[in-house]
C-alpha cells in the first residue's frame, strides 16, 4: 500500500497586510503572554546587596517557572498543618541571596527573622492587586476555552473542529498560555505580594536573631 503526500507550494499571503494590522496582530498575540508574566512573575526579595544581573533574572519570567510557582504555593499550603501570614509571605517570596536564588523550605523558615511586613491575613485579600490579576487571568482562560479556540458550545463536534482550524492565526498563537494560566486558581487564595523583607547586609552586627 502506497501513500501520496500532497504539499501545497509556498505562497506569500501577507502582502496586503498593513503595518497597523501587523501591530494589532502582535498585540493580540502577545496579550496572553504579557498578562501571564505580569500576573505570575513577582519582584525578587533581596536579602543581599548584590543585585542579580539581567540574565539571572530571566528565569523568573519564564512561563514554565510561573506555573511551577503556582504548584509550589499550592503544595506548601496543602502540606502545612499551621498556615500563618509569615508562612504565606515566605512561600510567595523569591529570595535572592549572596549565593543566588533560594526558594527552599529551609530558606523560607530562616527568612522569618528578616520579615519587616506581613500580610494582614493568611489568605489573599479580596480587594487587592492580586485578586484583580487572578480575575484577568481567569477571564482570559474562559475566553480561550469557551469563545475562541475550542468553541465547545457548538452542537456538532466536526463543525466545532472546523471552526477551530479556521480560526488558528498569528493573533491567537499564544492563547494556550491563557488556558494554562487557569492553574493559578489552584493557588489563588494564597498568592500575595503584601510583604517585605530587610536585607541581611543592612542589619547591624549583633541584631540578627538566630
Amino acid at each position: 500500500m502506497s501513500y501520496s503526500i500532497n504539499v501545497s507550494p509556498l505562497t506569500f499571503q501577507s502582502g496586503g497586510i498593513t503595518i497597523a494590522q501587523w501591530m494589532s496582530l502582535a498585540t493580540l498575540c502577545l496579550a496572553p503572554l504579557i498578562a501571564h508574566i505580569i500576573a505570575g512573575a513577582p519582584e525578587p526579595t533581596y536579602l543581599s546587596r548584590r543585585r542579580p544581573k539581567w540574565h539571572e533574572r530571566m528565569c523568573i519570567y519564564s512561563p514554565l517557572s510561573i506555573l511551577w510557582r503556582y504548584a509550589a504555593i499550592t503544595d506548601r499550603r496543602i502540606r502545612a498543618l499551621d498556615w500563618s501570614p509569615s508562612d504565606m509571605a515566605a512561600t510567595n517570596a523569591i529570595f535572592w541571596t549572596s549565593s543566588g536564588f533560594d526558594g527552599s523550605e529551609e530558606m523560607a523558615a530562616r527568612s522569618v527573622q528578616y520579615c519587616a511586613r506581613l500580610p494582614k491575613k493568611a489568605r489573599m485579600t479580596l480587594i487587592s492587586a492580586d485578586s484583580i490579576k487572578t480575575l484577568i487571568i481567569t477571564l482570559q482562560g474562559i475566553h480561550t476555552v469557551f469563545l475562541n479556540e475550542f468553541d465547545i458550545t457548538g452542537d456538532r463536534p466536526n463543525e466545532s473542529m472546523a471552526r477551530f482550524r479556521a480560526g488558528v492565526s498569528v493573533g491567537n498563537a499564544l492563547s494556550p498560555l491563557a488556558l494554562f494560566g487557569l492553574l493559578r486558581l489552584c493557588a489563588a487564595f494564597w498568592i500575595t505580594d503584601e510583604f517585605s523583607y530587610v536585607c541581611i547586609d543592612d542589619i547591624p552586627l549583633g541584631m540578627s536573631r538566630a
